[in-house]
């Protein structure tokens, strides 16, 4: 048997390869849009996290002050500062508030994915996980 006849025989792996090229791609793609919007959900979630806390620890010294409050909120969240944060009015128990007494604030934040994500689930399962998230975080401080 000739060689170019073995060769025929053995065929080629340019086609294999392509193949599963194209198998891979998608799932690596999932991989790594769900890392980045983890990332940010994560980023997210720290900020107002550190924002609600900000609030709290301005409103047990002013608990009447509910703006100051909310501006302290807003300000401490700074890079997520726009229409998708809501700051709650703060809550103090028992009602007035008083020494002793606790204070809550809550920040939420709805997170709209950036990234194809749900597009790329929807495609390989008929089943996505949603263009929005929301995120909340509650700190509650004794008032002094």
């Amino acid at each position: 048997m000739t060689r170019r006849a073995r060769a025929w025989l053995r065929g080629s792996s340019r086609g294999q390869a392509m193949a599963e090229f194209t198998l891979m791609v998608p799932m690596l793609l999932v991989i790594v849009f769900a890392a980045v919007e983890f990332g940010r959900a994560y980023s997210v979630w720290v900020t107002i996290t550190n924002a609600a806390r900000e609030g709290a620890r301005y409103g047990v010294i002013n608990p009447t002050d509910t703006s100051g409050i909310t501006t302290k909120v807003q300000n401490a969240s700074s890079p997520y500062n726009d229409s998708n944060l809501t700051v709650s009015t703060p809550t103090c128990s028992p009602s007035p508030c008083s020494s002793g007494g606790s204070l809550s604030v809550t920040a939420t934040y709805k997170l709209t994915l950036i990234t194809p994500l749900n597009g790329l689930l929807t495609l390989m399962h008929s089943a996505g996980i949603g263009n929005n998230f929301t995120l909340s975080s509650t700190a509650v401080m004794r008032v002094e």
